[in-house]
């Protein structure tokens, strides 16, 4: 394997343990993190600027490619066996909840970001919704279950 953030960007299907899956995600969640921390300095400063759209498209590229990446290899059904794809799934969507309530926090004044927003709105729902589903299949799990 290569590098992280080479792994990151790839747009190969490839499909990787489940572990690398994991720390890949650890680290777009991370970087949405980092993203809002910026997000709110600028906002202080009153300096939100293009910027933040730059890194707000990249990380919805980035996420929305991986999404697709792990419902293509890794199926909800292989979650159910796979705690750590478990744990990954629920990283994924909990970073559309993070993104989302960035892009939310930020005052616009302006309708101009309206669509986005409400487009952010939409696919946070649709992830919390898939939380409450993972949620429901960690409870026949035991606290010792090893991978497969």
């Amino acid at each position: 394997m290569g590098f992280l953030s080479e792994a990151i960007a790839a747009h190969d299907h490839a499909i990787r343990s489940s572990l690398i899956e994991c720390i890949i995600w650890a680290t777009i969640c991370g970087r949405s993190m980092l993203h809002r921390q910026q997000s709110a300095v600028e906002h202080v400063y009153g300096n939100v600027s293009q910027d933040f759209w730059d890194r707000h498209h990249w990380l919805d590229t980035i996420l929305t490619q991986r999404m697709q990446i792990l419902l293509l290899h890794y199926p909800s059904a292989s979650a159910h066996v796979d705690p750590l794809l478990l744990f990954t799934n629920m990283v994924a969507h909990t970073t559309i909840l993070h993104l989302y309530k960035t892009i939310e926090s930020m005052s616009w004044g302006t309708d101009k970001y309206q669509f986005i927003i409400n487009e952010y709105g939409r696919k946070s729902a649709s992830a919390a919704r898939e939380i409450v589903i993972l949620v429901k299949a960690l409870s026949p799990l035991s606290y010792f279950k090893a991978s497969p």
